[in-house]
């Protein structure tokens, strides 16, 4: 059995991963996949000071109270900020590192700096409290339409104050055994988010990288949990690698 920590992405939640973890379970790994302060079902705790380091802290306690070691760290988008600086502050207790379709921050970075036109962001989606952004009118969270009806009854948010804070490592989660980087493709073999193409890219050429694409929009947790899944298989204890050999 390996213990996997799936970390969401902005505007996102522990639901995200729903699917995902049903396939790991099924598998018989234990899978933590907690939404962070200020979105989804915790929405209501937006409020002056959520920042990445505030969603560190909060994953850095859920790992210290279940006492949890030998972890795939799994991270999705934004997500991507927050697992670096979780395993940058705890190497120790990670095995692996995987980034799906998601920022890989060095020191100094916020993700206003690497989002695309991010004063866009900040004007589209500013909400009425001042201290959250609303999902972009016309941003899709997935191509499944039976998901887009789910959740469109809800205001989806994210805490603005997360967008803001520079990250700061030391460069120990450098020293996790195993790294990979998962990148998003459509049919025509491009990245559906072409600012990430860079991170994959960089990985196929690192000996200690590990590189995937898989078919799909941004949201690949949603859009193909079983190859997500399978993929991050090829991580844990049974690494049987056949079982993505289709990815």
């Amino acid at each position: 059995m390996t213990t996997f920590l799936l970390i969401h992405g902005g505007w996102h939640g522990g639901w995200a991963f729903r699917a995902v973890a049903i396939h790991l379970q099924k598998a018989g790994h234990e899978v933590y996949r907690p939404t962070l302060a200020g979105v989804a079902e915790r929405a209501w705790e937006a409020r002056l000071g959520i920042n990445i380091q505030t969603h560190v802290d909060e994953l850095k306690a859920l790992v210290d109270w279940e006492d949890l070691d030998d972890i795939v760290l799994v991270a999705h988008s934004y997500g991507g900020f927050v697992a670096t600086a979780l395993a940058d502050a705890i190497p120790e207790r990670f095995r692996a590192i995987v980034y799906l379709d998601s920022f890989v921050a060095e020191d100094g970075d916020t993700p206003f700096r690497l989002v695309p036109r991010p004063e866009s962001l900040v004007v589209d989606t500013a909400g009425d409290d001042g201290l959250t952004m609303k999902l972009r009118p016309g941003d899709a969270m997935s191509r499944d339409i039976d998901h887009g009806r789910r959740v469109a009854g809800y205001q989806i948010v994210h805490p603005v104050g997360t967008m803001m804070q520079r990250i700061r490592l030391s460069g120990r989660y450098k020293e996790i055994p195993k790294k990979a980087y998962i990148l998003a493709v459509g049919g025509d073999g491009n990245s559906q988010e072409p600012h990430f193409q860079r991170y994959h890219q960089a990985a196929t050429q690192h000996p200690e990288w590990d590189a995937y694409t898989l078919s799909g929009g941004h949201n690949l947790m949603l859009d193909d949990p079983v190859g997500v899944a399978a993929i991050l298989r090829r991580y844990s204890d049974d690494n049987d690698e056949s079982i993505a050999d289709d990815v």
